[in-house]
């Protein structure tokens, strides 16, 4: 993660002569985003981090990123703590002091804190920790340079998003111009979708891959298939009854298998509870209900037929 950080601070600082590209809308499918910019920024995009710098400096540059977390698919489940400690850690002196250096082709060259601010903030597109940090990079033979980092991160679907701005000088004329962008962000494409005999169905709180499995909150699939749902609490058992009753199913939390009509059979991933919901694995769940799973990756889309 900090090798991705430093070659994308390096193509920020060093991108001058590129042609300039300017977007309203960006779309970044693989990173399952999608954002206005501001016309003031040039696109320098490289690889599978999106990038643009101030079109008049150079040094003022944004970096969006996008990493994979298990956790971050369940609200909560990554703190102000443990993101405090990921920040302290990507963006630390020896860290930044290594960036610098490459990009300035000198190993002569170190950093300082000043200060560092962490709070959490809430904009259209969700709850963010905003961690801020300035700081003084020193070389030998050159003048104490101040600069300066603000980042937001954010846990959706499955990732830890990070939109850093940088900046060799401490102004925020174009602070707004982040504000804006990070209010227009959408998740929308790197959220999981179910689709029911081809209707949409949406649970009340968001699929899940764990393990390299699909979970869903099985309720809403169930009910869609026309199965109704039983919960006991002191088993931790869903039972899963057939509008005919000629089909039941129970999944246990935590049992690495399914009952079906007398018989167990093995499951890949166990249930598990997150917020209240029981997660099922869902093309296991399917299939027991008779009916046919595929994973579309285009769309990041479970299709379910009966």
């Amino acid at each position: 993660m900090k090798k991705i950080i430093a070659s994308a601070l390096a193509i920020c600082i060093c991108i001058c002569t590129t042609l300039n590209v300017f977007a309203k809308q960006i779309s970044r499918n693989d990173m399952g985003i999608k954002f206005n910019m501001s016309d003031s920024w040039e696109d320098v995009s490289s690889g599978d981090i999106a990038s643009f710098h101030y079109y008049n400096n150079s040094g003022e540059f944004v970096i969006v990123s996008a990493h994979d977390n298990e956790a971050a698919f369940f609200e909560g489940m990554i703190g102000d703590n443990e993101l405090r400690a990921i920040c302290d850690e990507l963006f630390s002196d020896n860290n930044l002091a290594e960036t610098l250096g490459k990009i300035n082709n000198t190993s002569s060259l170190w950093v300082t804190t000043e200060s560092v601010i962490a709070k959490t903030e809430y904009y259209s597109s969700g709850t963010y920790y905003r961690y801020e940090k300035a700081y003084t990079a020193r070389a030998t033979g050159f003048y104490d340079r101040p600069f300066y980092l603000t980042a937001f991160i954010i846990a959706k679907n499955g990732k830890i998003y990070s939109i850093e701005y940088h900046r060799d000088y401490d102004n925020t004329q174009h602070f707004s111009d982040i504000v804006d962008m990070i209010n227009s962000i959408s998740f929308a494409p790197g959220e999981i979708k179910i689709t029911v005999n081809g209707r949409t169905v949406k649970p009340d709180t968001s699929p899940a891959i764990i393990g390299g499995r699909t979970l869903v909150p099985i309720r809403a699939v169930a009910e869609a298939l026309n199965y109704s749902i039983q919960w006991d609490p002191t088993t931790q058992v869903v039972t899963m009854i057939s509008a005919t009753g000629s089909n039941v199913l129970g999944f246990q939390i935590g049992y690495y298998k399914v009952y079906k009509n007398g018989s167990f059979y093995p499951l890949d991933v166990s249930p598990i509870i997150f917020n209240g919901r029981t997660y099922l694995p869902v093309r296991a769940a399917a299939e027991a209900m008779d009916a046919k799973v595929s994973w579309i990756s285009d769309s990041r889309t479970v299709s379910i037929v009966k």
